[in-house]
């Protein structure tokens, strides 16, 4: 045990790890068997108790023997949890996601389809099943069909501009 926690703390691979230490003797078969090992508290010393009503679960000192040291032992939980990556894609075919919401309320996200041809298509869709699953082209035409709708006139804008103006005048 103390030959795989040294040896993955000097960065050998997980799969040359557990090659010396069947040749060493190790008994156990399994693909994760050493990430298994890496995360067991048992040898550390430590014991893993579950919340219980009001008791707090966590890892507690054990009577046994610990077979790896505290440090060595943080050290290897330590670099055996990576940080969680976050994945953000910019997608310019759905610009719209986590803009639009579905019927039920929750904002939809946008995916892509490979058809038979090998073109995307790309739509924007809740995250329950059965609901809103919409084109993003026709989204978007929607989209921009009602900013349309929204827009003022060109004789608008201008009498805006002019009382804007003519506003900021008085007030100097």
């Amino acid at each position: 045990m103390r030959f795989i926690y040294e040896a993955y703390l000097k960065n050998v691979p997980l799969y040359l790890i557990k090659q010396k230490a069947a040749e060493m003797s190790l008994d156990r078969k399994g693909n994760m068997i050493v990430e298994r090992i890496l995360s067991n508290a048992v040898y550390a010393g430590l014991i893993k108790a579950e919340p219980y009503k009001e008791h707090p679960g966590g890892l507690f000192p054990g009577i046994h023997e610990p077979i790896i040291d505290m440090i060595s032992w943080k050290m290897v939980q330590s670099k055996f949890t990576r940080p969680a990556k976050t994945r953000t894609i910019v997608n310019d075919e759905l610009s719209l996601r986590a803009i639009l919401k579905c019927h039920c309320g929750n904002v939809v996200t946008g995916a892509a389809s490979r058809g038979k041809s090998g073109q995307y298509f790309y739509y924007y869709k809740c995250r329950f099943s059965k609901h809103n699953n919409i084109s993003a082209k026709k989204a978007h035409i929607q989209f921009d069909t009602a900013l349309e709708l929204m827009s003022l006139q060109k004789k608008s804008v201008k009498k805006n501009q002019r009382s804007r103006e003519s506003g900021d005048r008085k007030r100097t």
